[in-house]
């Protein structure tokens, strides 16, 4: 007898607790007793899966189905049961006949249970109009499921509007600090977990990466946050994923995010608890740590991380070990033979002959003339704006294209919207004017390097340390854009930013000039001071 597969799928974990998997199992078992066929004990279900954007054949049950096929697992002649063929998917026609195509094209005959049609290469050869009904069967599943959509919209839309009149609150869940008054009217503070958000902003804006600030709270045995954009449990403690889910979540600027991705932000929905200035900077840090490589864990091995290149071939720098405690900086090309052969420098004796160079008051006094302003950037918040705002255009821009919502008038308005903010926060951008009373973050560099001196000698303050390079990196990467190193020609560049107009101001140093830096000549490979 032939051997049948069955798969079930249903979107909500609601449907659980319904009648759609009794349902779907028993038209399953009754087609195969009538038709002589033999379930195999292996079920494929997607239970709570939506198949509107093609999850389940991505990533679910029937993608380990698909699989199992290419495998040979599950021979041609074998039979795949569903329900309808929106249990199979709900995307647009054509992705959802390439998915027919290529469970037919494998031997596997599809029957759709509703109404006992059978699809194989045999049946569609015969009778090609069966192909025009299950691509028709196609389309309306995913007419279907933008009905559903626009209903769901609608009705959000409705429920938003009634509950701006009436003053009630959109949902009862909220972040970890606030708690909704019992006529879910209005959102109340909750002191002791604002004071954290704040301290956790703080310590962002100072330069503490996520992981960092996770070990100082349960340092000092502070209680997690709990409520609906929070669930970690105490028990677990701060960890860098949950920092940085506070970090990132506008809901401190008073922002409400909802959950439909179609859906607009409210802003003014919650009491505001951070400015929008530093949760934009905020925002900003952490994107310009974001891909810098460098190493992870312990310690912070390369200080110029991400800014260091070869000026030879443009290709990054990156710290490469040899024996013992040696480290170099080298071209990422020439250590992987990719055609650039220029040679290495001993690390440490690198860093401390830039850190000399760039971090003295000369270099200072002579890039300030050039209009070079080492100071916390000011126009950080807009930037950051725009790159969030962006990201949540393109983020709808794809899903369109990809055909994961409809294009409705809401939506384009939505679209319409960003790119009017960020226009408008673009021409701001140009209008700033950036002062010059401080070099916040020249002078932050050149205290934590006192810091850094201090520490270094000392083992057991290994934890600090990391902290504290992690911070000096930030704060270079303000005022520094590149530094491009060229060994043969014992020349480095340093490409500084310009808050004057814009420009960056390279600034040629020689090698020759760094004599009195000992252990930084080219002779000394070992990479050890002497």
């Amino acid at each position: 007898m032939p051997t049948a597969y069955s798969y079930v799928r249903f979107s909500s974990a609601k449907q659980a607790d319904g009648d759609s998997l009794r349902r779907q199992t028993e038209i399953t078992e009754a087609y195969a007793r009538k038709h002589g066929l033999t379930i195999d004990p292996r079920r494929y279900a997607d239970l709570g899966v939506s198949a509107a954007k093609g999850k389940n054949f991505k990533e679910g049950d029937l993608a380990a189905f698909l699989k199992a096929i290419d495998e040979g697992v599950i021979a041609p002649g074998s039979y795949l049961l569903v329900e309808n063929f929106d249990r199979l998917s709900r995307t647009p026609p054509m992705t959802a006949l390439h998915l027919f195509q290529t469970i037919i094209g494998k031997g596997i005959s599809v029957v759709t249970l509703s109404d006992e049609k059978l699809y194989s290469t045999e049946t569609l050869n015969r009778n090609w109009t069966d192909l025009v009904q299950a691509l028709m069967q196609m389309s309306r599943a995913h007419d279907e499921n933008n009905r559903r959509t626009d209903n769901v919209r609608k009705a959000w839309s409705a429920k938003r509007a009634e509950n701006i009149k009436s003053g009630t609150k959109l949902t009862a869940m909220g972040p970890g600090w606030l708690r909704l008054s019992e006529d879910k009217t209005t959102w109340h503070q909750i002191k002791e977990k604002v004071e954290v958000v704040a301290r956790i902003f703080a310590l962002a804006h100072d330069g503490h990466g996520s992981p960092t600030i996770a070990r100082m709270l349960n340092a000092d045995k502070v209680p997690m946050l709990k409520g609906a954009n929070n669930r970690s449990k105490d028990s677990a403690g701060w960890q860098s994923g949950t920092v940085q889910h506070v970090l990132k979540n506008s809901a401190v600027i008073g922002t409400y995010t909802p959950k439909k991705a179609d859906a607009p932000p409210i802003e003014n929905y919650y009491p505001q608890i951070i400015k929008r200035e530093l949760f934009y900077e905020v925002q900003a840090l952490i994107k310009s740590r974001a891909g810098k490589g460098g190493r992870k864990g312990e310690g912070i091995s390369n200080l110029f991380s991400g800014i260091s290149y070869c000026k030879a071939c443009g290709t990054k720098m990156r710290t490469v070990s040899a024996s013992g405690d040696h480290r170099y900086l080298r071209c990422i090309s020439a250590h992987s033979n990719q055609g650039c052969s220029e040679p290495k420098l001993p690390y440490l004796a690198v860093e401390e002959a830039v850190l000399n160079r760039i971090l003295n008051a000369q270099q200072r006094m002579i890039l300030r003339q050039e209009g070079v302003e080492m100071r916390s950037d000011p126009t950080a918040a807009i930037k950051g704006e725009i790159a969030t705002k962006q990201e949540r255009l393109d983020r709808y821009n794809q899903m369109i294209g990809d055909g994961e919502v409809a294009a409705p008038k809401s939506t384009l308005a939505i679209i319409i919207k960003l790119e009017a903010e960020i226009d408008q926060l673009k021409e701001q951008l140009k209008k700033a004017v950036v002062p010059i009373p401080e070099d916040e973050a020249w002078m932050s560099a050149i205290r934590l390097r006192w810091e850094h001196d201090k520490l270094k000698a000392d083992p057991s303050k290994l934890a600090e340390l990391t902290d504290l390079r992690r911070r000096m990196q930030s704060s270079i990467r303000q005022f520094i854009h590149r530094i491009d190193f060229a060994p043969e020609q014992d020349a480095i560049t340093v490409t500084f930013i310009s808050r004057k107009d814009g420009r960056h101001l390279e600034r040629a140093l020689s090698y020759r000039s760094f004599k009195q830096d000992r252990g930084f000549q080219k002779g000394n490979v070992n990479g050890k001071r002497p």
